[in-house]
């Protein structure tokens, strides 16, 4: 077999992702996906993907200025990169792109944009649940683009967020500590007031 019939012929589809954006995040998609890979094909084996990890500090000053057309085409234009080069699915992996996921879809079709709202409903139906909570950022928590599609896919389903004052903490927990890679022991553990 030669290197070029297998750069031909991959035995599994070429993914893009985009996101994941802090680096502790991207390194969980791309160990998850990879063991995945591995328990599945063998254990030589890894996933053909690439990986588009957007800068944290210019995707937030892109979305407090409401500027959603230029934090879309931020991943939008890695899309484009990652079909030239052979991605055949794109996975977004940062919950609040997800805002963005429609207008990416349309500027990258027909590649498929998987979505993670809808992993995640299903998983919720798998294990029976009808209620279930959403901690994230504000936009995440507050935005119907994750909530509002879990709903409006799977019937039945209800996603429930904290009140407004805890929306602020939990948003300011993971813009302080998350996002930093420097998570306390209270944050870890949910101990809040």
């Amino acid at each position: 077999m030669t290197r070029d019939s297998l750069v031909e012929k991959p035995i599994m589809k070429v993914l893009g992702l985009l996101g994941g954006m802090t680096f502790e995040a991207t390194t969980v998609y791309h160990g998850v996906i990879n063991r995945h890979v591995r328990n599945q094909l063998g254990p030589r084996r890894s996933a053909l993907l690439f990986l588009y990890s957007a800068d944290l500090e210019t995707m937030l000053e892109l979305a407090a200025a409401g500027r959603s057309d230029a934090f879309a085409d931020v991943y939008v234009r890695a899309a484009h990169a990652m079909v030239q080069g052979g991605a055949q699915t794109m996975v977004l992996t940062a919950i609040i792109a997800h805002g963005a996921a429609e207008h990416i879809e349309r500027q990258i079709a027909p590649v498929p944009l998987l979505h993670i709202a809808d992993f995640v409903g299903a998983e919720i139906k798998t294990r029976g649940f009808q209620r279930v909570a959403l901690l994230g950022m504000k936009v995440a928590m507050e935005g119907a683009f994750f909530k509002g599609r879990i709903e409006a896919k799977f019937s039945g389903t209800q996603v429930l967020i904290p009140r407004p004052e805890e929306r602020e903490e939990v948003h300011e927990r993971i813009v302080t500590e998350v996002t930093t890679g420097k998570v306390s022991a209270e944050t870890k553990y949910c101990k809040m007031n």
